[in-house]
């Protein structure tokens, strides 16, 4: 956030009263420790500590009350980090407006290390800014893109990179994955991988899943506050192929670094892994780096280890004669001219064009000087074996096959197999056309001459069976049926022919016959009938009320306890004559239904009911 000071403001005012112009020439950076960029400044501040000061590069309006200053940082400026910025007027001495930011850097360019180019516009806005400043030139007239501009310096960076070091390049031991300290990591070092230098400062723990495992890494750019700045992330995978991309203006590269099949077995797949990135040295027979072309005259003389040699020189240098050198040309053959060979040879190398000690084959001497004939392989004659090989068309010793002499010289014939006649053999063989012994078969004999019925099986008659299978038409014991509960009843069953059960059922419906009842007296009411508790399921109780017309109560009617002394709904008592546990006037649970009633007695009018309670 931008704000104008106090002594800015009283600037503006005085410089406006006085039609005088405000020049804004300078541009200030500083570094506050805990500035909180998200605060507005205090506009009463002054100048802090400063790291640089410089001048505005250009100036314009954006309108008429307000106007921008730009400054240019090029890359040889830095190296620092700055969080503050201000306008200030040298002329006036006069810090005119601040600004907070987030911490930025500006780096400046080492060695090998390419700094950061850096464009800053700081904004300022009161009446008449222009007129007062004195700005009349358009804002549109200098702010322009140079991210297209810039992007292209960055990648004629990378491709320039990539031709020295090639798309990847590794220093030693850096990103090599092994497996230290119970754990597998990525060391620690610099690489170059598609142009872009990256560093890891300290070795990166991975976390393998199950093995084996590839680990690639993920190089790419990413730009910031304060520029831009190189990336790296390790990927693991199973193996599979991950080629570059674009992630929208920015390239990853990735190159496969190592795969990891076990705590002992970890596969190294850098690219090229050279002594140092910081220079480029001279290759030696034990290190990569430049080589110098070595001449003929080098390679024929070779007193110089540390210079190349190519095909052309290596055919310059050669020579087909016989003259001193120490490479020999040879023709298309393989051929060469030379002199006295002078070597030290083993063994019978200098006479090889026969053994140096003559062996037999076969009986026949050879030496390897010439071809030698075998008699009884390649011409005529005997090899002299042992046995009877001499007389093989025959046995030695004759045999007997089924009884009949065979020695090999001639065919035989055997009776019974080849010829008419009989085999001698042992047992029944001969009659096997019936059973030695005859057996018996569901008590049938039979030897095997001829076929034979079973009775009851394949012809009329009983088979011979335990039990009373005989009879199993019915049971072998005869059974009782017999009904028991509300309806009984009996029967003797075995199974030969069917049965028939009377039952007598039993009544239980419990209905009692309607009846006037003339005798009853309030004495016997709400006392237990045939031995069953008053109040219970089929009690009978008495009731009485002076206004009750027995004629409202209908004989066989149900009635559940309801309200009280009502006619013909409820039962209940009056006065005294309590049923047993209810009180006077108490009303009765459960459900009853009428069983008869009468008129008047005693003098009074009473209607007297029986009921039963049926639930």
């Amino acid at each position: 956030m931008a704000v104008i000071t106090h002594a800015g403001e009283t600037l503006i005012r005085n410089k406006i009263q006085a039609a005088e112009a405000l020049n804004i020439d300078s541009v200030v950076f500083a570094y506050i420790p805990g500035l909180d960029h998200t605060a507005t400044p205090d506009r009463a501040e002054g100048m802090p500590v400063l790291l640089d000061t410089l001048p505005v590069t250009s100036a314009a309006n954006v309108n008429e009350d307000t106007v921008v200053y730009s400054v240019t940082m090029p890359s040889s400026l830095g190296t620092w980090t700055f969080n503050w910025m201000g306008l200030y007027s040298s002329a006036d001495d006069t810090l005119v407006a601040t600004a907070y930011l987030p911490d930025q850097e500006k780096r400046a360019t080492v060695g090998d290390n390419i700094g950061n180019v850096l464009t800053k516009n700081f904004a300022i806005e009161f009446n008449g800014a222009a007129d007062v400043t004195g700005i009349t030139i358009a804002a549109e007239s200098w702010q322009l893109d140079y991210t297209g501009r810039l992007r292209s310096m960055d990648d004629i960076q990378r491709n320039a990179m990539k031709a020295v070091f090639g798309n990847e390049a590794f220093e030693g031991n850096a990103f090599k994955v092994v497996y230290s300290d119970g754990a597998y990591q990525v060391s620690a070092g610099v690489a170059v991988v598609g142009g872009l230098k990256t560093v890891l400062s300290e070795e990166l723990i991975v976390t393998t899943g199950t093995l084996p495992q590839t680990v690639w890494l993920d190089v790419y750019q990413q730009r910031t506050m304060a520029g831009i700045e190189n990336v790296c992330d390790v990927i693991l995978n199973d193996g599979a192929l991950l080629p570059d991309y674009m992630d929208g203006d920015m390239t990853h590269s990735l190159v496969k670094v190592g795969v990891i099949n076990s705590t002992s077995n970890i596969v190294d797949h850098r690219g090229i892994v050279v002594d140092s990135l910081s220079r480029l040295s001279m290759a030696t027979e034990n290190s990569r780096g430049l080589m110098l072309l070595a001449s003929a005259a080098e390679v024929l003389a070779y007193d110089n280890a540390e210079k190349a040699i190519t095909p052309a020189t290596l055919g310059a240098a050669a020579k087909s004669t016989n003259s001193a050198g120490k490479i020999v040309k040879r023709d298309a053959s393989g051929n060469f001219s030379a002199g006295t060979i002078t070597a030290d040879l083993n063994g019978n190398a200098a006479t090889a064009t026969k053994l140096a000690t003559a062996r037999t084959i076969g009986g026949v001497s050879f030496d390897g000087s010439a071809s030698i004939d075998l008699p009884g392989v390649n011409k005529p004659g005997n090899q002299s074996t042992t046995g009877n090989a001499a007389t093989a068309t025959k046995l030695a010793t004759a045999r007997t096959i089924g009884g009949v002499a065979f020695d090999g010289s001639a065919s035989i014939n055997l009776p019974g197999v080849n010829t008419q006649g009989n085999q001698n053999t042992t047992g029944n063989a001969a009659t096997a056309t019936k059973l030695a012994t005859a057996r018996t078969i569901g008590g049938v004999l039979f030897d095997g001459s001829a076929n034979i019925n079973l009775p009851g099986v394949n012809a009329p008659g009983n088979q011979n069976t335990t039990g009373n299978a005989a009879t199993a038409t019915k049971l072998g014991a005869p059974r009782n049926i017999a009904l028991t509960g509300d309806v009984s009843g009996s029967a003797s069953f075995d199974g030969g022919s069917n049965v028939s059960i009377t039952a007598v059922v039993v009544d239980d419906s419990h209905n009692h016959s309607a009846m006037r009842i003339s005798s009853i007296y309030p004495a016997v009411a709400g006392v237990a009938i045939a031995g069953i508790s008053a109040g219970s399921k089929g009690a009978h109780v008495y009731a009485r009320h002076a206004t009750v017309n027995s004629a409202s109560i209908t004989y066989g009617a149900n009635y559940s306890g309801a309200s009280l002394y009502t006619s013909g709904v409820s039962v209940f008592l009056s006065g005294d004559q309590n049923q047993a546990g209810v009180g006077a006037g108490g009303q009765l649970s459960g459900t009853w239904q009428a069983r008869g009633s009468c008129s008047a007695m005693g003098g009074s009018r009473y209607a007297s009911t029986l009921f039963v309670r049926i639930d």
